[in-house]
């Protein structure tokens, strides 16, 4: 059985704003949390129910913050976004 994508607001919000080129990579990322949703990093404190995956895209690292539900198998896209500040803004 697969895993079902539910993207948050604050997640469209900047998908939105990305270039096209930056979209297919996010998108191909995506897949690969969906085929493994293991292959993010558990995040500790107050972020303890986030999964962070890290990817480069040109010379920029890219994080996209997602949480899993095991029982109903859900993963929720939380953010996305270019490193800088992304905790700060994310744990709002």
């Amino acid at each position: 059985m697969t895993w079902s994508l539910s993207p948050t607001r604050k997640f469209l919000r900047v998908y939105k704003r990305l270039n096209n080129a930056t979209k297919l990579v996010v998108d191909s990322e995506v897949i690969k949390i969906a085929d493994n949703p293991n292959i993010g990093e558990k995040k500790s404190g107050n972020l303890k129910s986030i999964y962070v995956h890290k990817f480069h895209f040109q010379t920029t690292l890219y994080l996209i913050a997602y949480s899993k539900n095991e029982e109903i198998r859900i993963i929720d896209l939380e953010a996305v976004g270019p490193h800088e500040n992304f905790y700060r803004d994310l744990s709002r």
